[in-house]
């Protein structure tokens, strides 16, 4: 009969645990958690030759084709320093007008226009260094048209082909690496420009690359 009593005892321990914990509910609560490194695009500007941001400067009579007589019309106006005399920006040898260096901490493309209300009868044209100088004569990818449209990783110009360059935006480089950089030539056609000088302002700009 002790035996019993001792069994029915601890049943009644067992299922009065039970039953208390029957009555305890669960309240869960979720967060979300985002992990976030900064792109940080910024890029900086170096020029050849003497050429400054402020001191390139396309002159007739320094034109590969057309230099004269002065007219406002020739082609292959490579940029130099400076309005009369100075020298160029660019070359075959050992210039590039402007490298643009990757100071970020992501790959990004470059994108090039005039900011301002582009000069009547000038064509501005880029193309890409070979690390070193702009090709032959300094106009390595110089084109009477340029073949290259600047709308995606796909047009960007190379070596060996442009794009013009207007006020309307157009990418320049494609996936240009952290801490690495890419050489621009320039070169300007004019047709029928007007006589005097007059100034228009190229602005680049970098955009993270996702490709």
């Amino acid at each position: 009969m002790e035996i019993k009593v001792k069994l029915i005892g601890y049943l009644s321990v067992a299922v009065a645990l039970l039953l208390a914990l029957s009555m305890v509910y669960a309240d869960t609560q979720q967060t979300t958690l985002t992990w976030v490194i900064p792109a940080n695009v910024t890029h900086a500007l170096t020029y050849g030759g003497s050429c400054s941001t402020s001191a390139m400067y396309f002159v007739e009579s320094n034109a590969l084709e057309g230099a004269t007589p002065i007219n406002g019309t020739a082609s292959k106006i490579p940029p130099y320093n400076a309005a009369s005399g100075g020298s160029s920006c660019q070359d075959g040898t050992n210039k590039v007008a402007i490298t643009i260096h990757n100071q970020g901490n992501v790959p990004f493309d470059i994108n090039a226009r005039i900011t301002t209300t582009l000069e009547t009868g000038v064509t501005l044209k880029a193309w890409l260094s070979n690390g070193t100088h702009c090709g032959t004569n300094g106009m390595g990818g110089w084109e009477a048209t340029c073949s290259k449209s600047g709308t995606d990783d796909d047009t960007v110009p190379t070596t060996t082909a442009c794009v013009t360059i207007g006020n309307t935006t157009k990418q320049i480089i494609a996936d240009l690496a952290i801490s690495s950089s890419a050489g621009i030539c320039l070169a300007a056609d004019f047709s029928g420009m007007p006589y005097g000088t007059t100034q228009d302002t190229l602005e680049t700009e970098a955009v993270q690359s996702f490709s």
